[in-house]
């Protein structure tokens, strides 16, 4: 039966209540999803079991449609008030249909929850009818999320209500799946933790109602130490097995009511609310940071994870989401550069900090583009003879509108972070190597000239290719140029940095550790390394007259060196009495300013002939 015929038969019966039946089936506005091929089975079936006889088919489709419907169908007669109920509907209920066919309207109404059952008033007095979605209370109080359409049904002659329908539809699997649907939208598959979205959307809500409370919170932003290593070795897989027990251990330590997220990636937050103490924050911090101490174990093998943890506290530092995980993000940044698996507060010098450095940077940029950028060269002396054995390259830049650009400790640190470090790095080495030719058309030979190599260029590829490419293109050896590695950088090279020193100790240069004492020496790798320098960092040289751990580490690292077959170095030399004692100790060569400040090619060009033709 089509859609047409029933109307068809709808005007044809006059039978008002078949009529609303049949209303309901063929033009309801709403047609339960999944349920369309049922609805026209059903007409399908009422096909060939209609008889056309008027005076009887009314009866016969009634009884058909309220016996054989799969959906839930309930008539209230209002004269009665009873209620009449069909099979589906009392299986839905869990009743049989003789204990709901003694229910009256109050009996089956108390089987919705209490905002449907006024909703439904409303609409039926204003409208007669009523759709929408509601929740069906079955007798052993399981909830049923159905969708209910009810219908008036009017006396022709008087107008007034007689009947009222009821259609109702079990959507329980629709809403499970509508459920699942919100869950992948707002949490992170892997972790099944709230998401960057879920995230922001509970923060402002937290926010807005610790602001209208006046009450204090916290939020923590986790980065895990080393995470991508394990990616990087082991696998995706591997790495995902461990994420997994890092999410398990964080959220063991934590209260019930605290929110914990994944933003991405190995970048978690946890919202700490009603604070009453600042220290309550660096408490939570201490556990996660010990829970994450013990060793990770998967597929026999074991990993060493940490975190760095940044924290901001709210209103104080922010009323916003997304400033106030700006904030935490800074400080977690800090606590990463201070040495990781450790927690920093956020404080507003940071911010100031990071405006600078990004000044900082920006005029790094510019200087690589227009020629911002020059060298200073300071000798290095013999310590017996005072004779100009090498010069050591200084970058300086051009730019002195801002006084702490021209500060190599502060803008090299920059360039490191910021990965400037590898265009600048090539620029001092091919301006030194152009330097060294230039000067040896001036007569000056044998110079060796010492340019300081970062661990970022040291772990680049290109590198190699490059210092051999502009050695042939000045016609210079190996030899005259002297590599210096800070000792905190050739102790923390990675495997592809390690084997970059050893090419190019093979290849012939020099290899120096520059700012020795300051870092993490292993002995066993300065021997595997076979270095040629040891230069020993100012910091001791400054206090060889006064201090006496001072004086007794000088005088272990020169001892130390010459069993290692090391030149030994001393930088930083501004009184006659250091020059003095570092000769008594057996330094083999010294720099500072005692000897010659940094200068300019010309100045040091001078200094050279006047050094070589005493």
């Amino acid at each position: 039966m089509h859609k047409g015929e029933i109307i068809s038969m709808k005007e044809q019966t006059h039978h008002p209540l078949l009529t609303s039946l049949l209303e309901q089936f063929a033009l309801s506005p709403f047609t339960p999803p999944g349920n369309v091929g049922k609805w026209q089975s059903f007409l399908n079936r009422l096909d060939h079991i209609l008889v056309y006889d008027l005076d009887n088919t009314y009866l016969l489709v009634f009884k058909k449609i309220f016996k054989e419907a799969t959906e839930g169908i309930a008539i209230h007669f209002l004269d009665e008030d009873r209620i009449e109920a069909n099979p589906a509907l009392c299986r839905m209920l869990q009743q049989s249909c003789s204990e709901v066919n003694r229910w009256n309207l109050r009996d089956f109404a108390l089987h919705f929850d209490p905002r449907t059952r006024m909703t439904v008033r409303k609409e039926l007095e204003t409208n007669g009818s009523y759709h929408g979605e509601a929740i069906l209370t079955a007798s052993d109080h399981t909830p049923i999320t159905v969708w209910l359409t009810i219908d008036t049904i009017y006396n022709d002659a008087t107008r007034q209500p007689t009947h009222r329908v009821a259609m109702i539809t079990d959507i329980s699997q629709l809403e499970a799946s509508r459920r699942q649907l919100h869950f992948i939208a707002t949490h992170d598959q892997l972790t099944q933790l709230p998401n960057r979205t879920m995230l922001i959307k509970k923060l402002d809500l937290i926010l807005a109602r610790h602001r209208r409370d006046h009450q204090k919170g916290a939020l923590l932003f986790i980065d895990l130490d080393n995470f991508k290593t394990i990616n990087d070795t082991a696998g995706h897989a591997v790495g995902d097995h461990v994420l997994i027990e890092c999410t398990s251990r964080i959220a063991r330590q934590l209260r019930p009511h605290d929110t914990f997220g994944r933003l991405g990636g190995d970048e978690f937050l946890i919202i700490l609310e009603g604070l009453h103490h600042r220290e309550s924050a660096a408490y939570m911090a201490r556990k996660i940071l010990h829970a994450l101490k013990k060793p990770f174990h998967c597929d026999e093998k074991v990993f060493e994870l940490g975190a760095s943890i940044g924290i901001a506290f709210f209103p104080q530092h922010g009323i916003r989401s997304e400033p106030l995980i700006h904030h935490a993000d800074l400080a977690m940044y800090q606590a990463k550069k201070r040495g990781k698996n450790r927690f920093f507060y956020y404080n507003e010098s940071l911010e100031r900090t990071i405006h600078t450095n990004h000044r900082i940077e920006q005029a790094l940029r510019s200087a690589l583009e227009h020629d911002g950028f020059h060298l200073l060269y300071q000798p290095i002396i013999d310590a017996m003879t005072g004779r100009v054995v090498s010069v050591e390259a200084l970058l300086r830049m051009n730019d002195t509108t801002v006084p702490s650009h021209n500060e190599p400790d502060v803008f090299i640190a920059i360039a490191e972070q910021s990965g400037l470090i590898l265009k600048i790095g090539q620029w001092v080495f091919h301006e030194a190597c152009r330097q060294l030719a230039e000067w040896r058309t001036e007569g000056v030979e044998d110079l060796v000239v010492a340019v300081n190599v970062s661990r970022r260029q040291l772990n680049d590829e290109s590198w190699d290719d490059f210092v051999h490419e502009t050695l042939h293109q000045y016609h210079l050896s190996p030899a005259q140029i002297d590599l210096e590695i800070t000792e905190t950088a050739l102790m923390t090279s990675p495997g592809s940095g390690v084997e970059a020193i050893r090419r190019l100790k093979r290849a012939g240069f020099h290899i120096s550790i520059d700012d020795f004492g300051t870092g993490f020496s292993s002995l066993s790798n300065l021997k595997n390394f076979s270095m040629d320098k040891l230069k020993i960092d100012k910091s001791f040289i400054r206090g060889i007259m006064t201090n006496g751990s001072d004086h007794a580490i000088v005088a272990a690292s020169i001892t130390l060196g010459h069993a290692m077959g090391l030149t030994v170095i001393a930088e930083g030399v501004e009184t006659d009495a250091q020059r003095r004692k570092l000769l008594q100790s057996g330094c083999d060569e010294i720099q500072g300013f005692l000897l010659g400040r940094p200068g300019t090619a010309e100045e040091t060009l001078r200094l050279l002939r006047q050094t070589h033709s005493e």
